[in-house]
């Protein structure tokens, strides 16, 4: 997929770039499931914010999602399915790294 707006273009992949580096922006979201994915995750994300690449993180409170170093850019109430989840809604926000 690559979409075009306003001189922005965005390239999604779907195979694993944790470690890669030379992004000037990174989206990533719900990945923070299971610890030792997010564990990686996080610890990636944090060296690339810190070379400065933007860092944005979407989450629903997942239990490995870190309580700190994040500021909230957005929030979403996301209707669910209770096959996958226990409620008909679950709150979701968008976080960038600081």
């Amino acid at each position: 997929l690559n979409a075009a707006a306003n001189g922005v273009q965005v390239t999604a992949v779907d195979e694993d770039v944790i470690g890669r580096s030379g992004w000037r922006a990174i989206l990533a979201g719900d990945m923070c499931y299971e610890r030792p994915l997010a564990e990686r995750l996080l610890a990636w994300v944090d060296l690339e914010a810190k070379s400065g690449t933007a860092v944005y993180l979407g989450d629903p409170g997942r239990n490995y999602f870190p309580r700190s170093g994040l500021k909230k850019c957005a929030e979403f109430r996301v209707p669910t399915s209770l096959a996958l989840e226990d409620r008909e809604f679950r709150e979701t926000g968008v976080y960038r790294l600081a």
